[in-house]
């Protein structure tokens, strides 16, 4: 539930560092990661949801799944940049057209999750 109610609110930061651009700075994103933290709720979640003697081999599932994408989210986000700068966009552009395609992702993830669990 804490999820639930709570993680729209870091889209809703990182909507308005998108809108900002360059004025974002280092506050909006510390708003960003300190609105995020709340997801790191899932991993007990997950442990809680498999017999005690598959929990430590489902948090290691678990890990290797979230860093394999968090390295291909960053790579994404990159690749974006890169190509949005080769097509004229200003570094500051670039980030916004990046960081706005993250931020629909997130929602429609967020949409999905909304779905599966629409009974809690």
């Amino acid at each position: 539930r804490i999820v639930k109610f709570t993680l729209p609110v870091s889209y809703v930061i990182l909507f308005l560092i998108v809108i900002m651009g360059d004025k974002a700075g280092a506050t909006m994103f510390t708003l960003y990661i300190l609105s995020s933290i709340v997801i790191s709720l899932t991993q007990p979640a997950i442990a809680l949801n498999f017999p005690t003697k598959l929990a430590g081999k489902s948090l290691t599932s678990f890990n290797v799944f979230l860093f394999s994408g968090t390295f291909f989210v960053q790579w994404i986000i990159g690749l974006i940049i890169d190509f949005s700068r080769n097509l004229g966009a200003t570094v500051t552009m670039s980030y916004q057209i990046s960081f706005s395609i993250f931020l629909f992702l997130c929602i429609l993830s967020y949409l999905f999750f909304l779905t599966l669990n629409k009974n809690e």
